[in-house]
């Protein structure tokens, strides 16, 4: 019920690249919740230039959420792109005994998911919105990791897949080299 809830959480940190480079992004408010619009900000940027958005669950999961936040922040829509989502790639052209990112990048990559370390499971994020700052350098470290293998996932998969929007990404990346 609407009176159960305690805090509805919030983002507190995220990681992204560009397909044609190397760098990878990280951005944190280090547990400041009153930051979090301006955490939203470069990612909303980011999202408003891209043509095509690769992730892991991301249509389900990564893009509706940062959506939800992006109106309780009153930043608007960014601009029309598309979506490749590794795990529906994953469910659409394979029989894996499971689509996690951790199982399949650890057989299929090159860069895996890392698990963690000092901080299992939640304890990680609760730890982070402690302020305790060894968690928030294993986050950094998670999250950065997270968006290497996925990309490498993608690039993995993606031979399977003919569609207009992976060949373009696949061009992208080609592009690059």
């Amino acid at each position: 019920a609407l009176n159960q809830i305690v805090d509805e959480g919030g983002i507190f940190s995220w990681s992204a690249k560009w397909i044609d480079s190397d760098e990878v992004i990280y951005k944190d408010v280090k547990g400041k919740k009153s930051k979090e619009k301006e955490l939203l900000k470069p990612i909303w940027k980011l999202m408003d230039e891209a043509d095509i958005i690769i992730g892991q669950n991301s249509d389900s999961f990564d893009i509706k959420k940062l959506n939800a936040k992006f109106l309780e922040h009153k930043l608007g829509s960014p601009s029309f792109y598309k979506t490749i989502d590794t795990l529906k790639l994953a469910k659409k052209h394979f029989k894996f005994v499971s689509n996690k990112l951790e199982y399949m990048s650890k057989k299929f990559c090159k860069i895996k998911k890392l698990a963690h370390s000092k901080f299992p499971g939640f304890s990680l994020w609760d730890e982070c919105e402690k302020g305790n700052l060894a968690a928030w350098k294993e986050m950094r470290l998670y999250n950065m990791a997270d968006v290497q293998a996925t990309e490498e996932l993608f690039l993995e998969l993606s031979e399977f897949d003919k569609t207009e929007v992976v060949q373009d990404a696949l061009k992208a990346y080609k592009g690059r080299n």
